[in-house]
């Protein structure tokens, strides 16, 4: 993949914020360490806003290893005047990456078991809804389709009924429109709420359209 964008002189801009969200016993590889190719022809877009929290911070790092490809992106982030950090940006950033071993390793942990949670609430109460497999980040997609073709009716439903708002699929693309997405970055109890206000809305959906 690098070697073709690189031939087509396609930069790949890799946004990777959620690169530090993984689940534990398992590894996040970059776009930019698959080759050597990749490395040269990307500009890595990271920041510490999700895993530790500090979006309030407003900040975030744009790794280019490419000298050219470099001098390119600070002349636009300048341009923009987008590149002056506020006085906590810096330091917090540091702090973060190089301090923040055991909040990520406890955070991750605590995310993962919300995601076992809700897998197994789903298999044993609304298995009309499929957990989109995935071992990274604290967004879950939920595959509607046995349920209705339209994911975005079943979410407006959801929130006029039962006042739990998910994202809509579709707002990704038509792809997605079957699909939910739920954010379970957030206390156990606010996610049990959050889990049976799911549950109950659906079921009633699903009795209402059968009716």
């Amino acid at each position: 993949m690098g070697q073709a964008d690189a031939r087509n002189g396609v930069t790949v801009i890799s946004d990777e914020i959620h690169c530090d969200i993984v689940e534990p016993g398992y590894h996040y590889t970059p776009y930019a360490a698959a080759s050597e190719e990749c490395l040269m022809n990307c500009i890595m877009c990271c920041a510490p806003s999700k895993a530790f929290n500090i979006a309030g911070i407003q900040t975030s790092v744009a790794i280019v290893a490419d000298d050219a490809l470099r001098a390119k992106v600070r002349a636009a982030l300048n341009a923009d005047h987008v590149a002056s950090p506020n006085v906590f940006a810096i330091p917090a950033a540091v702090a973060a990456f190089n301090e923040g071993e055991k909040w990520i390793e406890a955070f991750n942990k605590y995310v993962f078991e919300g995601r076992a949670y809700c897998a197994s609430r789903l298999e044993n109460e609304l298995p009309e809804l499929k957990l989109v497999k995935a071992n990274a980040t604290y967004l879950l997609w939920l595959d509607c389709s046995a349920v209705t073709s339209d994911a975005t009716d079943l979410q407006k439903f959801l929130r006029k009924e039962t006042g739990l708002y998910l994202q809509e699929g579709e707002a990704y693309g038509k792809e997605g429109k079957a699909f939910l997405r739920l954010n379970i970055a957030c206390p156990k109890s606010t996610l049990e709420d959050g889990m049976n206000r799911l549950v109950v809305g659906t079921k009633k959906y699903i009795a209402r359209h059968k009716a």
